[in-house]
């Protein structure tokens, strides 16, 4: 039995051709980084389960849903991504996606990396 890194732990390529004319590797994440992303997207998630909590909806959300956050939670989740991805890929690359294209990528680098959301809340 043996272990190599690269087949343990793949590295994570993205290309958002024809949509955006960009490709490249995630880098990957220092551990202090990948615990700030994942705090972060827990705070996100008891923010929207308290908002919606407020007006009386206790319904499951989830974070990488567009039209379930407001502008100012998208923008959050979108900051987190961005932050953990060290500029490859970029917010401009990641912006100029179509919108399905672009929850998509959300929606995969938050299942890669986020931690389990529970309590009404999913991470897809």
């Amino acid at each position: 039995m043996s272990f190599t890194a690269a087949e343990a732990v793949p590295a994570e390529t993205w290309d958002f051709r024809p949509h955006v004319d960009a490709h490249g590797t995630i880098p990957e994440p220092p551990d202090e980084e990948l615990k700030q992303f994942q705090r972060g997207l827990l705070e996100l998630s008891d923010d929207v389960r308290a908002e919606r909590k407020a007006r009386g909806d206790d319904t499951e959300v989830a974070l990488t849903e567009q039209y379930d956050l407001s502008e100012k939670q998208w923008a959050r989740a979108t900051d987190l991504v961005v932050a953990l991805c060290a500029g490859s890929p970029t917010r401009e690359q990641i912006e100029g996606l179509p919108g399905r294209v672009q929850t998509a990528f959300l929606q995969h680098v938050i299942g890669l990396y986020g931690p389990e959301v529970s309590s009404g809340v999913t991470a897809s």
